[in-house]
């Protein structure tokens, strides 16, 4: 190997170590270090540790039509939960299956104005 260095047929990569992997000795114990303070500093937030148990939220029951009043196409608007300006929604009968539809056809579906993606 030496014969080749000085012939200027290797060339040297600049790594400090022999393996060539770039990583000497010091940035390894350093980055280990700054991964394992991280890591318990982490841990010592509140909640971290242990799992949260899931809430549900439950809403009213809130008649906004029969079922038998509505128009295939016309859109019913009404305020749920609360009457407030976020929470204006539509009820439409699609006439057609839709996903989380109710009724015998699973036609009618509910979206919220703000967020249509919430509802059917």
């Amino acid at each position: 190997m030496k014969n080749l260095l000085s012939k200027g047929k290797v060339k040297k990569t600049g790594t400090s170590s022999a393996s060539g992997c770039g990583l000497s000795r010091r940035k390894f114990l350093f980055y280990s270090g700054t991964a394992l303070t991280s890591g318990t500093v982490l841990l010592q937030i509140p909640g971290v540790l242990q799992a949260k148990e899931a809430h549900i939220a439950t809403y009213p029951q809130k008649l906004i039509a029969k079922m038998s009043e509505l128009k295939l196409d016309q859109p019913v608007i009404f305020n749920y939960p609360d009457d407030g300006a976020s929470s204006t929604s539509i009820l439409v009968k699609m006439g057609q299956k839709a996903g989380g539809g109710v009724g015998k056809q699973r036609d009618v579906v509910a979206f919220n104005t703000i967020c249509t993606h919430q509802g059917g």
